[in-house]
């Protein structure tokens, strides 16, 4: 089955990191949502379920471990999780793995190091199973 378009949600409070990474998916393939809070990403995911999440793990305002547990109980596991980070190799990051979080991308973002694995992330995903 092919998909047409992924679902990306930017989930990040520092408009020049979405701007960046937003950069990375072209329109044509994606649709990107935007998310300043939690409270929102998880709103809108009343309305949609996103194929891929970024999330700002270095975001102070939110308790990552809450968010990625609030975030695994609606989420398919069919939904990519990637963490950005400018320490992505914290040893604090290691549980998060255990709660939905498959990887983490190094802030700032460049096209160089991660348009291979975007390239890879999207044609390992799959469709969206939800139970209504």
């Amino acid at each position: 089955m092919q998909i047409n378009k992924l679902d990306i949600y930017i989930f990040d409070p520092i408009l020049e990191n979405r701007k960046v990474v937003a950069q990375l998916f072209p329109m044509s393939k994606f649709l990107i949502k935007f998310s300043s809070s939690l409270e929102e990403l998880l709103g809108d995911f009343k309305h949609k379920i996103p194929h891929i999440i970024l999330i700002n793990l270095d975001n102070k305002k939110i308790n990552l471990a809450e968010a990625l547990s609030a975030m695994s109980k609606i989420l398919p596991r069919e939904t990519y999780i990637v963490g950005l980070s400018e320490k992505p190799k914290s040893k604090k990051f290691l549980p998060l793995s255990d709660i939905g979080l498959q990887e983490i991308w190094d802030l700032p973002i460049t096209g160089l190091k991660v348009k291979p694995r975007i390239n890879e992330i999207v044609d390992s995903t799959k469709p969206i199973k939800v139970n209504l």
